[in-house]
C-alpha cells in the first residue's frame, strides 16, 4: 500500500466498492421486507 499510483486509477475502483455495498444492502433490505411479509402472513394463519 506504500505506492497508490496517480489516484487516477484507484477512483473508480472505490466507486465500484461502494456500488456493490449498496447493491448487497437493497438487496439485503428486500430479503428482510419478504421475510418479514412471511413471517406476518404465518402469524396471522396461526393464530
Amino acid at each position: 500500500m506504500a505506492y497508490m499510483g496517480s489516484g487516477d486509477n484507484f477512483q473508480p475502483l472505490m466507486g465500484l466498492a461502494r456500488n456493490r455495498d449498496s447493491n448487497a444492502i437493497l438487496l439485503a433490505l428486500k430479503g428482510i421486507r419478504m421475510l418479514l411479509k412471511r413471517l406476518q402472513a404465518y402469524i396471522i394463519d396461526n393464530l
